[in-house]
């Protein structure tokens, strides 16, 4: 699951170390782009149509970077039998590692630095 594009290189070799470390893997690339309702309290705050498009683009510009990294790595990491897929999802990333997590044999995540808790 790819959050900060900072560590997206790193997290990518991890993932490709440990599928040529099993032989071969499918990997699955996950990106959850921020709800913006979830950036609000209904009870006290409301979503204007400007909060939301400027939520909505910084998520875009976050997502083309993460994307650009993964097709670079992609283009050029490609192992013996190994094979990864991007998915690009507007979820929570709990919600997500919940649903996509327990079909997974591995997950690769960035580990949050201090008072850290990532995009989503």
């Amino acid at each position: 699951m790819l959050d900060h594009p900072a560590a997206a290189d790193g997290l990518l070799a991890a993932a490709r170390c440990l599928a040529d470390l099993v032989g071969g893997a499918h990997i699955k690339v996950l990106v959850a782009r921020v709800p913006p309702v979830s950036t609000i309290l209904p009870s006290e705050e409301v979503l204007t149509h400007d909060k939301e498009a400027r939520l909505r683009a910084r998520e875009e510009t976050r997502v083309a970077s993460l994307k650009a990294s993964f097709d670079a790595w992609n283009a050029t990491a490609k192992g013996p039998h190994s094979t990864a897929d991007w998915f690009d999802v507007e979820a929570l990333a709990h919600d997500l590692m919940v649903e996509r997590g327990r079909r997974a044999d591995l997950i690769v995540v960035e580990r949050p630095g201090r008072h850290d808790y990532g995009a989503t």
